[in-house]
Parts: structure tokens; sequence; C-alpha cells
């Protein structure tokens, strides 16, 4: 009977393989272990920013920022009116507002009681931040233990996920914490393919789940995550050739339909802005400059530490924001484990399945980086971007990258299992030097830090201000470009979470129609009828920072309201004037 099934295994048939007892199982201490490598790895890989956690951000970018923001929102709305998360109070008077951005809510349940219990936003950030660099490190250990067998090979893949040079490139991937903590992937493929080969509901509950907090994370993962689900669980269910088929599609489909109805209230509120503002789409214009070129999968980060002076030719072709995005690299040592683990077809035939449905997902995640850029003459970005409307929702092809790291870090697992069995004798020192080498390509150290803002005082006394607030300038400080949305308007919003009064300002990567409503009648000040429509709009705060507003069309504002009778002061601090626009007539 043992060797029966042992022959079945090996011909990759699935239905003799019994849930328990299980080929092989990780002790607590080993899993406990290797998350503390994991942990270890993530500090240095982030230093100095475990030096500062409750004072910086990861990156001097206004996105970072913005996650600083959404996280305490979530944090305050999950406390207070959860029923009302999406009513985040910028852009007023615009509804759904937190849809303007990714509402990150898989994060917040990590971070909102750090947040609660210290009051510190940028602490509760900084510690979910480095905690989900090590689950990324252990879920994908996990992965390549289910598929490979061997503790030393899975720490290997672990390190080839987690350490990967293009989580840590300079501004872009370190700033966007919900494209970085992609840990929940790694565990949606483990229980795919457990339950693929058990049948047993647990492990399909599993990947749902999974699949469910990847979603909450990011829309990004969402979408790119199921098209590679859909192409990992077709291919290795028609190779794996299981006999109760009926069995795993009524399962899956039940898994589908629970996911589903789990995700449908936070992604409403998006399709209601799409329905309000046709223009609440990306275009494949927006795509093409955040869509991959050749060089892109040999540019390193300007600051990765072995890498950036061999790579500097090949960035040369990816400059800009958008080109930052592009530095996509995934390490010298990953790529090379990852074509012995192809080439190694001693084990084919059992690994066959599973290799065959990883490089699937992998090179469909390949060419989709590439956005409407033709490869081999045609683009299948393009072609799904056709079909599949859920793609107009994301500006950045490159960012599927997240899905190759997880098929490159399986294939590394078996080039590092074959390398291992090669030299047995030297099995734990490989191990070592293969982990240690991944470690150094992924150095880019140290990483830029943004300073937390500090709240003015004058803040907190809004708490009980009726009405809305405008923060005045908005925009950038250059004349050229002040109109824009900016860093002043991030800012804002950080100063928000001292009172959480609605504010008509607002950053994200969506500026909404009522921003520029309510700009246009900003541009109009003092006058009376700009006054009128402000209040009219609800707005009886207006705020006023004269050190900001000398090269913008504000710059004479003060003097001017002092010739308004309607409009008081409320408070001075520094350079900060509160007034009062109560007295103003709504009609």
């Amino acid at each position: 009977m043992a060797k029966a099934e042992e022959v079945e295994i090996a011909t990759g048939s699935v239905d003799a393989v019994r849930e328990e007892p299980l080929r092989e199982r990780l002790s607590k201490r080993f899993v406990i272990s290797i998350a503390g490598l994991y942990l270890a790895g993530a500090l240095v890989l982030t230093f100095p920013l475990g030096l500062h956690l409750a004072s910086s951000t990861p990156a001097d970018f206004g996105d970072s920022r913005l996650t600083t923001y959404v996280l305490a929102w979530d944090a305050h709305a999950l406390a207070h009116y959860p029923t009302r998360l999406f009513q985040d109070p910028i852009f007023y008077p615009a509804p759904d507002a937190l849809a303007y951005t990714d509402h990150s809510v898989g994060l917040a349940l990590f971070a909102a009681p750090i947040d609660w219990t210290t009051g510190n936003p940028y602490l509760a950030q900084n510690i979910v931040l480095i905690l989900s660099i090590a689950f990324s490190g252990l879920t994908a250990a996990l992965l390549a233990f289910e598929l490979v067998q061997d503790r030393r090979a899975a720490i290997v893949a672990g390190a080839a996920y987690a350490f990967c040079p293009y989580w840590f490139g300079h501004v872009i991937n370190i700033a966007h914490i919900q494209i970085l903590a992609s840990g929940w992937m790694p565990l949606c493929f483990l229980g795919i393919h457990r339950w693929l080969r058990t049948q047993s509901p647990r492990w399909v509950a599993l990947a749902g789940s999974a699949f469910v907090m990847a979603a909450l994370t990011s829309w990004y993962q969402a979408i790119y995550l199921t098209l590679a689900v859909v192409a990992f669980t077709v291919v290795l269910a028609v190779l794996s050739r299981p006999k109760r088929l009926m069995s795993i599609l009524l399962q899956g489909a039940i898994a589908t339909v629970l996911v589903g109805g789990i995700l449908l209230p936070f992604a409403l509120p998006y399709h209601r802005i799409q329905q309000r503002d046709p223009n609440f789409v990306r275009t494949e214009a927006q795509a093409g400059p955040y869509s991959a070129v050749y060089s892109s999968y040999l540019s390193a980060p300007k600051n990765n530490v072995l890498w950036a002076t061999t790579t500097a030719s090949f960035r040369r072709n990816q400059r800009g924001l958008a080109g930052l995005e592009r530095t996509l690299f995934p390490g010298a040592a990953c790529l090379v484990l990852a074509l012995v683990g192809l080439l190694s077809f001693r084990h084919f035939r059992r690994d066959g399945p599973v290799l065959t449905a990883t490089l699937a997902f992998t090179v469909i995640a390949v060419l989709i980086s590439f956005g409407p850029h033709a490869v081999a003459g045609t683009s299948l970005w393009k072609f799904l971007f056709e079909h599949l409307s859920f793609l107009h929702a994301l500006r950045v092809p490159a960012r599927v990258e997240i899905i190759t790291l997880v098929g490159l870090s399986v294939m590394a697992a078996f080039g590092a299992r074959s390398l291992l069995r090669w030299f047995p004798r030297f099995a734990t020192l490989l191990c070592i030097l293969l982990t240690a080498a991944i470690f150094a390509e992924g150095l880019s150290i140290p990483i830029g830090l943004g300073k937390a803002v500090r709240v003015p005082s004058v803040y907190a006394s809004l708490a009980h201000r009726p009405g809305a607030i405008l923060e005045l300038p908005t925009g950038k400080p250059s004349l050229r470009n002040w109109a824009g949305p900016s860093n002043f308007d991030i800012e804002y919003m950080l100063y928000q979470t001292k009172h959480w009064r609605p504010i008509a300002n607002g950053y994200s990567g969506y500026r909404p129609s009522y921003y520029d409503h309510t700009l246009a009648i900003a541009l109009a000040l003092p006058s009376k009828s700009a006054l009128i429509a402000l209040r009219q709009l609800g707005i009886d705060t207006l705020i006023l920072h004269t050190d900001l507003v000398v090269a913008t069309p504000w710059k004479e504002l003060q003097s001017e309201l002092r010739l308004v009778r309607d409009v008081s002061i409320l408070s001075v601090s520094g350079p900060i004037i509160v007034y009062s626009l109560d007295r103003v007539p709504v009609s």
C-alpha cells in the first residue's frame, strides 16, 4: 500500500495523498527561528528606520505620508464609526473619499491597535512595515517547504522573496507599504497547492482567507493575484489530473462566492465614484510610463549597495518617478537558482506539474509588466485591459513584479534543493552562503527617511468647530506647479488627525472634481461671492499659512482679509492664521 501511494505521488496524481499524516512537518521552533531570521534581515535592510520608528516615514515622499494618514484614519474610523470607513473627511464635500486611494484595511487591522495604544501613527506604520517584510519571508519559506520538502531550501526561498532588491528601491517601493506587505500571496498559493493535493476544504479556506487579506491590503495585490491564482490553479489541476474534479469545482465555487461577498463592500465605494465620475479610471496613456522595458529587469535601485553601479547603464531608461517603478532586477542569486530549478530534470517528473504551473503565472506576470509595450509583436496587458474592466483601476503594470517574485522564489527553492542535494556534505554551509548572498543583493541602505509632521497646537482647538475647513495655499510652492496635488495638502491631512473635521484639501493618486471646484472658488477670494460660495459648501473655517503663500495667488490674501468685515480671526499660531466665516451670509 505504501509503495502504491508513493508511485501515485511520483506520477503527479493527487488523489492517493491523505491529509494526515503530512509528508513532513515543520516544528514550531523552526518556524519561530526563521521568522526571527527574516525579522533581523528586515531591520537591517530598512536601516536606519528601526532607530526612528516613532518620528519618521520610510521615505521622504508624499505617498509615504499618505499611507501614514490612511492608516491613522482607518484606526480612527474602526474605533468610532466602522460603517462609515470610506467617508474619509478629505476632499470635502466628496463622498467615499477614502476610495480615491487604497483603503489598506488589511494593514490597519494590525496598525490600529498600535495607534490606539500609543497615539502615534508613524510608529504604527513603521512597525507594521518591518513585520510585513519578515512575514513575507516566512510565508514564502512555508510555500517553498510545501513544494520541495527541504528546510534549507525553504530558508533560501524565503530570503529570495523578502530580501529582493525590488522591495527596497529608492523612494518608491519602500514608500508603498501596501505593495511591500505582500506576505499573504505565498500563503494563498500554499493553500491552493495543498487543497489540490488533499481536496480538504480547510486548505481552500486558507487560500481564500489569504486572498482576502491580500486584497484588503491593496487592490494591486487583489487584481494581480487573481490572474496568477487562476493560471496556477488551472495548470496545476490539469497536470495533476484529480479524479474528484466535481468536488474541487464545488469547493472552489463556494470559496469564490464567499471571498467575493467579503470583498464586495470594500469594492462598492470605488464603483460609486466611477459612476459619478467616468474619468475615475486609468488609461493606456497613463500606464505607458509605468510599464517595464527590457532593461527594467536588469535595473537595480540606484541606492543598491552591490548593483547600483553595475546596472547604472540599464537604469538610464528608468527616469523620473515613473522610472523608479521600473527597477525590477530580482537579484542575480535568485535568477541563477530559479534557472537551476527549471533545469533540474532529475526530479522533473515529480515536480513537473507545480513547476509548470509556477512558470505559467510567472511568465504571464512578466508579460503584463510591459503594459502597452509590445513583446514579440503583441501586448498581453493590452488584450487583458480591453477585456477585463478591473484592470482599468491600475496605473502601474510594473507592480505585477510582486507576482513575478513569488514565482521566482518558488523556482529558486527547487534550484536550492538541487544544489543542496548535489553537495550534501556542505548543505548547511551552502544554505548560509546562498541566504547571505541574497541578503547582500537586497542591501540598499541607508534608506532615505522622511520626518514626521509636527502638528501645530492650534489644530487641536478645531475639533469642536462647526462645518468644514479649507487650508491655503493648496499646491506646490512654485508658480508653475502650485495648482497640482501637493505635499502641502498631505501635511494638512496629517494636521487633521488632531481634530478630524472635514477639510476641502486632499492628496491622492486621483484629483476629484470637488477639489477643482473648491480651488476655483478659493482663487476668487476674498470676493464676497467666493466667501458666500464657501459657506454654501459648508466651509466655516479658513486657515492661511502665511509662510507658504509667497509664490501663490494668495500671497496678498492676509492683508485683503483685514478689509472684509464678515471674516474674523479665531486664532494665530506663528505663521498660521485661523479665520471664522460664521458671519458670512449663506446667500
